[in-house]
């Protein structure tokens, strides 16, 4: 779990921005959209070792008021 404490106006930008970030990561080979309330969003990265494994990441925002 990766969790995101965000204390913005306007979250949205913030989420998208992160989101894009792992997407873009060399490691990333899986990139899910949103569960169906937009809460956690899945992904997949590869270690780099000789015999590779994947992680499963699960980014989770909060928005902090």
């Amino acid at each position: 779990m990766l969790p995101l404490f965000i204390h913005a106006v306007q979250p949205k930008p913030i989420v998208e921005k992160a989101t894009q970030m792992l997407t873009n990561h060399p490691r990333c080979v899986s990139a899910a959209v949103p569960d169906d309330d937009g809460r956690q969003y899945s992904f997949v990265l590869r270690s780099p070792s000789s015999t590779p494994w994947d992680v499963e990441v699960a980014l989770i925002p909060f928005v902090i008021s």
